[in-house]
């Protein structure tokens, strides 16, 4: 089979695992005349297992598999289909006819509409399960890879464990003002919280206070679709072993009641507020930032490093399983005294920064030039001289800088969409002896191993975490060494 055949069978079944099957095509019997579905029929089908995006898998008796939202193993449910093609169909539960004995209560009286936490009902050892599975499923179906994962390692605390939320404002039916998560599947339609369960105390203490403002000043949230309103989002990001909590109140140009927001914000004893103004339809595109207390950052600890979090800045959302993660990192790469070290897609340097102590020096590229200076600010933080970064797409900065020297290891921690081609075949050109590969998600990750084994590389260690329970998500280190 040629480079390229091999390449476009794997990003087929990528996509394949990317919609949730853990099959190939030649494990589903053919038909010549499928029933035919149309969206909106009901149908009852019995859930088998769990794909990968978190649906159940469901077989209609012609062999095409269904995606069922809201549906666990060992359910039977009445379900309405949403989507038909010609090789799976994508179905929603309306009613659960049959609970599987693996089904418990949600702790979250949201669960149904919330797009956030679809995995509750599941047993936190269940989901374990099956994010170890699916994990080896993809490496070894998607990226032909010949390797056994490690059992994959859990989370202690499975509730409260984010240290940043996004909460948006909207209105109800009624238009009563609200500030929570998005429906699921919907840009604008909010859900009401009563408390989200993975954030800590004081974020749900500060979302009802911002709201409770918000609701008093009369001003109307921000319509995503007309482009016309005040009230827009709130970002959150609290320190868990500082204590350091950040307050981001992001809203259209106008007046904001910051004397009333301050008065009710006091109790929570946040070490800094933002009021960040936007006229652009994405709220993520900043206009002005206006400080209204404290140094408009905050500072967290991992292990001995300090780092420096913005509003904009990237930092997992789980803090102990972060810890628990560049471990897991640092023993892959078991760097040495004399090594040169490259921090591919490296964010505000963190992983680089923790390994800095290991080695001769460490060399991060990020695109995001914000990223970039508190890597930077970071590096000075830590008092550290071995490390240096650079700005721009990591396939350009690589290229201009393999002129420098070579790497003993690389560290690759790229986007959900993994590595750019050009990136891939620049990192296969260093010929680094080893390559540590942080993923968060096994579907590209699997696919870009497979390019790699191809260029030369043996994958002999694969560890998935889960920092980010009741969801599908989960996070992969795998470990690869040259071997031609």
């Amino acid at each position: 089979m040629t480079v390229k055949k091999a390449v476009d069978l794997l990003a087929a079944l990528a996509l394949n695992q990317a919609q949730g099957s853990l099959l190939t095509p030649s494990d589903t019997p053919a038909t010549d005349k499928p029933p035919k579905l149309r969206k909106r029929d009901l149908v009852e089908l019995n859930v088998d297992s769990l794909a990968y995006g978190g649906r159940g898998v469901s077989t209609l008796p012609d062999g095409r598999i269904v995606f069922v939202q809201r549906g666990l193993p060992g359910d039977r449910v009445s379900a309405s289909i949403t989507k038909v093609k010609s090789s799976f169909v994508e179905a929603k539960t309306e009613n659960v006819l049959q609970v599987s004995p693996d089904r418990i209560p949600a702790e979250c009286p949201h669960t149904d509409d919330c797009g956030g936490c679809s995995w509750q009902e599941l047993p936190y050892q269940e989901q374990l399960r099956w994010k170890e599975q699916q994990f080896a499923d993809s490496l070894g179906r998607i990226g032909g890879i010949d390797i056994e994962p490690e059992p994959i390692i859990g989370a202690d605390d499975i509730w409260a464990y984010r240290n940043k939320m996004e909460f948006s404002f909207g209105d109800g039916p009624d238009g009563d003002l609200r500030l929570g998560l998005h429906r699921r599947g919907s840009y604008w339609q909010i859900v009401p919280l009563e408390y989200c369960h993975i954030s800590p105390k004081r974020m749900n203490e500060v979302r009802s206070a911002v709201l409770q403002v918000a609701v008093d000043s009369g001003l109307p949230p921000y319509h995503n679709r007309r482009h016309e309103g005040f009230w827009r989002q709130l970002t959150i990001r609290e320190a868990h072993n500082t204590g350091d909590l950040l307050i981001n109140i992001v809203t259209a140009s106008g007046d904001l009641p910051k004397e009333e927001l301050l008065e009710a914000l006091a109790p929570v004893g946040a070490s800094t507020i933002l009021w960040s103004i936007t006229d652009q339809q994405s709220s993520t595109r900043i206009d002005s930032v206006e400080t209204l207390t404290g140094d408009g950052f905050i500072e967290e600890t991992l292990s001995t490093r300090r780092f420096r979090i913005s509003p904009t800045s990237f930092f997992q959302t789980n803090t102990r399983m972060t810890e628990v993660l560049y471990k897991t990192i640092r023993e892959a790469a078991e760097i040495k005294p004399t090594d040169r070290v490259l921090d591919l897609y490296c964010g505000t340097g963190s992983i680089g920064i923790s390994l800095a102590d290991k080695a001769r020096e460490v060399f991060g590229i990020e695109l995001v030039e914000g990223s970039v200076e508190d890597a930077r600010l970071n590096s000075r933080l830590n008092e550290l001289e071995n490390i240096e970064f650079a700005c721009g797409a990591a396939e350009a900065v690589l290229e201009e800088h393999h002129s420098s020297g070579g790497f003993d290891v690389v560290i690759v921690d790229p986007p959900r969409s993994g590595l750019h081609p050009k990136a891939l075949k620049d990192i296969v050109s260093t010929r680094a002896p080893r390559i540590v590969y942080v993923s968060c998600n096994p579907t590209t990750l699997a696919r870009d191993l497979a390019e790699l084994v191809l260029a030369g590389y043996s994958a002999v260690r694969a560890v998935p975490l889960d920092l980010f329970p009741h969801t599908y998500h989960l996070e992969g280190v795998v470990t690869l060494d040259l071997v031609t």
